[in-house]
């Protein structure tokens, strides 16, 4: 049970850092399967987005490019543009109602509102960075260079995340508190070879609060990667298809969608407007009797 924790752990990151094409500056694949884990953990101590990537092998690269390109061909672009649209208006909000947002008395019932008030200004430059990426449109998701985005722009929002930092003391779920922990137990894990017998090894992992585990792992086209991905990644992918096609927008999802998204724009363009708390809480006031309306 720890093992596949381990390895699904380490698949999420990986996962996380993107898919398409090999980083350009992508180090040589490891000689064995403990400095193989070990590239991947001190490139994300680097805030190297690409370090997980660089560990797949080739094939598991190319079918995780064609799920990336079958999602950005299934997509609505209309959509998908007034949706970065819409994100863009929020950031110009964020960016420029700040001191009147965070003086709002709405923001003391959020949830680890001394953490968002702290981090404020490092969570809106993240949003502004994905917009200024290829992210924010189809047609760049389809033909982005994800070596080259992970290595750059990815590199610098992993750089800004790194900074957030959240208070022990602030309430929070508890599985928001583990998942807080996960990253930091992550970037501080050792590995040493046990044995290696052709393509297969075996790596004592040692985890932050964890007991020691031995992780199986195969190299799959001269990449060392855990055993448990090998059998896992096929079926995953798989899944990710049938998710992609069971995608269906039609005319009145669409038309659904777009009605709500432009009822909050219109919402962020009088927040846009707001001067003063009361103009805020007005706005505010107004959206809480649409929703309760709603229901």
């Amino acid at each position: 049970m720890k093992t596949l924790i381990f390895t699904s752990s380490l698949l999420s990151l990986m996962l996380l850092s993107g898919c398409g094409k090999p980083s350009a500056s992508a180090p040589a694949p490891a000689a064995t399967a403990d400095a193989a884990l070990m590239q991947v953990v001190d490139g994300l101590n680097q805030n190297n987005a690409a370090a997980g990537w660089n560990m797949l092998p080739a094939s598991y690269q190319a079918e995780l490019s064609e799920v990336k390109g079958e999602f950005a061909a299934k997509m609505d672009p209309v959509l998908w543009d007034s949706g970065a649209s819409l994100v863009g208006k929020l950031h110009g909000v964020l960016e420029s109602k700040k001191d009147l947002l965070l003086a709002s008395p709405m923001m003391a019932q959020v949830p680890m509102s001394q953490d968002l008030s702290a981090n404020y200004d490092t969570l809106v430059a993240i949003l502004g960075d994905v917009l200024d990426s290829d992210l924010a449109t189809l047609e760049g998701i389809e033909t982005m260079d994800i070596g080259s985005f992970l290595s750059t722009t990815g590199s610098d929002i992993m750089k800004s995340f790194s900074a957030i930092e959240i208070s022990d003391s602030s309430p929070k779920p508890m599985d928001m508190n583990s998942m807080l922990k996960m990253p930091g137990k992550i970037l501080n894990t050792q590995a040493e070879l046990v044995s290696e017998e052709g393509d297969t090894a075996v790596v004592l992992v040692t985890t932050e609060g964890e007991e020691p585990v031995e992780v199986p792992f195969v190299k799959v086209e001269g990449k060392w990667i855990p055993a448990d991905m090998q059998s896992a990644f096929a079926d995953m992918i798989e899944g990710m298809h049938e998710s992609i096609n069971e995608i269906e927008i039609t005319p009145e999802t669409k038309t659904q969608v777009q009605m709500g998204m432009s009822m909050v724009g219109g919402m962020l363009d009088q927040l846009a407007t707001a001067k003063t708390q009361a103009d805020l809480q007005a706005v505010m006031g107004g959206v809480m009797g649409m929703m309760m309306g709603g229901m």
